[in-house]
């Protein structure tokens, strides 16, 4: 589809915009620095749970870890459990790069993931 506007804000990944057509069109130096991007490995898990126990626990849920490892891979983690009336408590975990093809295996990625959560907090 077509849409106009002044002004756009996107949240896409920057090679998608090789797909979209832009007038007026993106600068040259946009177009050269997206055309030599690559796409990282990023893997995203959601843990849901009956209660937001971290709140009740005084934690924010929030997590930010700078050097992720084989034994503790989860690189982010941050309170996912949307507004109160549509409640469904959740952590939303992050693992990236090498860590992220390493626990391609659905079993092994959620063991760690919950490994991961029980050490965190």
């Amino acid at each position: 589809g077509v849409l106009a506007a002044r002004r756009v804000i996107m949240a896409c990944a920057p090679l998608m915009h090789a797909e979209m057509e832009f007038d007026p069109p993106l600068p040259v130096w946009r177009t050269d620095l997206e055309g030599h991007l690559r796409m990282g490995s990023y893997t995203k898990c959601l843990v849901f749970y009956d209660t937001a126990w971290w709140r009740e626990d005084g934690y924010s849920g929030e997590v930010l870890n700078t050097r992720p490892t084989v034994e503790n891979p989860l690189a982010y983690v941050v309170d996912s459990s949307g507004p109160e009336h549509l409640r469904h408590p959740a952590l939303c975990c992050f693992l990236v790069s090498d860590l992220a093809r390493a626990f391609a295996d659905d079993d092994a990625r959620r063991e760690a993931v919950l490994a991961a959560l029980v050490r965190y907090y």
